[in-house]
């Protein structure tokens, strides 16, 4: 019955309104909590949007995060999570996990505006694989060190061109 669980928050998740999937949030588990709390607060509470939040991990914080405007699912680490991904409908996904593309975690086959949450202040390209942010459209960037970095991997990479914003990070700010 338990394999079951993540399956069912996959069905729940799609039987919402596609106006209700408009912003999902997802976490690889309570360790992502901190650096999406600041966004999700401020969405859910006084811009008043609703938001999904999607996590891996059944003792994440951020299921239960106290505003009635998120919406929760834990959809697992397993299959649930790879179709939920590659079949996803919404708008925007917002995350921190890096990778996209590189690995089975892959881009929806529908149109969904990605957004890259750093979780660490470090390089662009000191802890992380190459090609770790080449697949997200927007990066919500920590400081001008890497929107400056993030500016040269397009050049050098000849990829298209990102919306980086200068966000800072939550965890200091």
């Amino acid at each position: 019955m338990r394999l079951l669980d993540p399956w069912r928050a996959l069905r729940a998740f799609r039987a919402l309104s596609r106006r209700q999937r408009g912003i999902v949030f997802y976490s690889e588990g309570r360790h992502d909590w901190p650096h999406l709390e600041p966004l999700v607060c401020h969405l859910a509470g006084p811009l008043a949007r609703t938001i999904c939040y999607v996590s891996s991990e059944e003792d994440d914080p951020g299921l239960t995060p106290g505003e009635a405007r998120v919406l929760a699912f834990c959809i697992g680490n397993g299959a649930a999570r790879t179709v939920f991904f590659r079949t996803l409908e919404a708008d925007v996904m917002v995350m921190t996990m890096p990778d996209l593309e590189i690995f089975h975690i892959k881009r929806s086959v529908h149109s969904v505006r990605y957004v890259y949450v750093y979780h660490s202040m470090v390089s662009t390209h000191m802890i992380y694989r190459k090609g770790a942010f080449d697949h997200f459209d927007t990066i919500f960037c920590v400081g001008p060190h890497h929107v400056r970095e993030l500016r040269e991997s397009e050049a050098l990479g000849g990829l298209p061109s990102r919306e980086l914003v200068e966000h800072g990070y939550g965890r200091l700010d």
